[in-house]
């Protein structure tokens, strides 16, 4: 027997070797994985929490999402001032462009500098056409996003923001980063027939006809019922049976449905159309933010990229906020008295923490696994939160749902198969090795700047 054991054991540690051998860096990756789950999950289900009418009701997502970009500015500065690898190198500032050279043939800095030399400050005609409109789009991805949990479920939004795709295609060919092809078209064609099969149906997930029907049931017991016009109804004398109870039961029911089931589909389109914009808005983000990769050499990692990018996101959100939301209601709204202002503080500031660290654990993700796993697990990641979105909250899907969310997510894993076989062949080119570490880059920072939030 102990012989027999130790076969086992042998076989096994021989199984676990080889896979040490061949993965190197599987557990790291598994952890990164895990983590990035967690943290995105948390985020999503939390936000839903917080701006949901039927949870905590905290009816300001717009200015309350520029006090996430807030917190990731000051994460970033924290992290650059403790950890010096995530900062410009002089081999990086050296590759900036340099406004004082007149040489169109040689536009950056070929001097040598030091580290008291570098400057994070930009150029404000570099900021502005560069860093500014990757601001917007972001901010109104993530505050549409964000708003839209005030009308639909968790899954719903997640199962509409996978159209994100059709619109990073479609940007792509209008900004010529993508050729419009056969393939794209037919790729956009399913993507948009697998969405409208998941919206196709839904409803509120509320209790709220459980609520009115319940309500209903109590005024029953009452004297008397009025109508819209205070008119009586049916007086209790006039009840001689319970038959006459159920019938005006049913009746108040039916009304009470009906007018429910109008309001939710109301509230359903108008979340709904909040993704797709946000879909939209992603992207634009995912456009803009290819071309400023290419070219700007201050983003080479996802720290220095939301030091530039979340401080035009949190001011723009702000002052949209307080337009649309008003920071006097903000103020007075009534959270801060029921749960103190030190814990509302708390509760508004969590999702830029969790946003922080599930970027950096993309990142470390990334270091060590290829796109292509980052792409599988993205997409099993989607269907964990909507699973996590039934169990948490009670999210129903019906068949017609689920078809289209199998349609879409085949679609996806054939769209990313596409880019892996794309990939394959332009690493067969013939060229240096400075582009290919940015085109490689470029991708790497696009996944780690599509914050969930």
């Amino acid at each position: 027997n102990i012989s027999f054991e130790n076969d086992e054991n042998n076989k096994i540690g021989g199984i676990l070797y080889r896979l040490n051998q061949r993965y190197p860096h599987m557990n790291i990756t598994i952890t990164s994985i895990l983590l990035w789950y967690t943290f995105s999950m948390s985020i999503s289900v939390y936000n839903r929490w917080m701006f949901s009418a039927e949870k905590l009701n905290f009816k300001y997502p717009i200015i309350i999402t520029s006090f996430h970009q807030l917190i990731l500015t000051i994460l970033a500065i924290f992290t650059l001032f403790l950890f010096p690898s995530f900062r410009l190198s002089r081999v990086d500032y050296t590759k900036l462009p340099n406004k004082e050279s007149n040489d169109n043939e040689s536009n950056t800095r070929n001097i040598e500098i030091d580290n008291s030399q570098i400057t994070y400050t930009m150029p404000i005609k570099e900021y502005i056409t560069s860093i500014l409109p990757c601001s917007v789009a972001s901010a109104g991805d993530i505050g549409l996003g964000n708003t839209s949990f005030r009308f639909i479920s968790l899954s719903l939004y997640t199962m509409v923001k996978t159209s994100a795709l059709i619109f990073v295609l479609l940007w792509g060919v209008f900004f010529k980063l993508e050729q419009l092809t056969l393939r794209i078209l037919t790729i956009v064609g399913i993507m948009s027939f697998g969405v409208s099969m998941m919206v196709w149906g839904q409803k509120d997930g509320s209790d709220t006809v459980k609520k009115a029907i319940n309500i209903a049931s109590d005024k029953v017991n009452q004297s008397n019922i009025g109508n819209s016009d205070g008119k009586s109804l049916l007086q209790i004398s006039d009840i001689n049976s319970g038959t006459k109870i159920n019938q005006l039961l049913k009746r108040i029911s039916d009304e009470i449905k009906n007018t429910t089931e109008l309001k939710s589909s109301h509230l359903i389109f108008i979340g709904v159309s909040l993704v797709l914009i946000s879909a939209c808005m992603s992207g634009l983000r995912w456009a803009l933010t290819q071309i400023m990769l290419k070219k700007n050499k201050r983003t080479k990692n996802p720290i220095l990229t939301m030091l530039y990018i979340s401080p035009g996101m949190c001011i723009f959100l702000f002052l949209v906020g307080i337009i649309v939301e008003g920071l006097g209601n903000f103020i007075n709204a009534d959270l801060w008295e029921v749960k103190g202002i030190g814990l509302t503080i708390i509760l508004i500031l969590i999702p830029g923490f969790l946003a922080f660290f599930m970027t950096l654990s993309e990142y470390v993700l990334l270091q060590h696994a290829s796109l292509l796993t980052l792409s599988i697990a993205g997409i099993f990641k989607e269907l964990l939160t909507i699973f996590v979105s039934w169990v948490i909250f009670d999210d129903k899907l019906s068949f017609i749902n689920i078809i289209g969310l199998v349609i879409t997510f085949a679609d996806i894993i054939w769209y990313n198969i596409y880019r892996f076989q794309q990939n394959t062949e332009m690493s067969k080119c013939d060229r240096n090795i400075n582009d290919e570490f940015d085109n490689e880059f470029v991708d790497i920072e696009l996944n780690n700047i599509n914050v969930h939030e």
